[in-house]
């Protein structure tokens, strides 16, 4: 991350970018895997009205929600699965 990117803001985007160039530095940040990074340029992008950047938040909500539904989803499972059977060994007579 660049300095000059978050150095004026305490942190936060730079307003001095329109907001197809905040759009780009989001896509950017999200192709790198700086998922927080890419989310703060698009947020500061989709509150100036630009619709692609908007979009983009509303399928990275939808993927964190059904992100989240499969893990909860995944524990459920975990406890309803049937343990494997333990054989004791005075029990070889029943595989036979």
């Amino acid at each position: 991350m660049e300095l000059s990117e978050f150095g004026k803001n305490n942190g936060q985007p730079d307003d001095d970018l329109t907001p197809e160039e905040q759009y780009a530095k989001g896509l950017e940040k999200d192709k790198a895997g700086d998922s927080r990074g890419a989310l703060a340029w698009f947020e500061k992008a989709a509150a100036q009205g630009h619709v692609a950047a908007q979009e983009h938040l509303d399928d990275m909500q939808k993927y964190k929600m059904t992100q989240s539904r499969y893990d909860e989803l995944q524990k459920e499972l975990d406890c309803c699965r049937p343990q494997p059977m333990v054989w004791a060994a005075g029990n070889a007579d029943i595989l036979a």
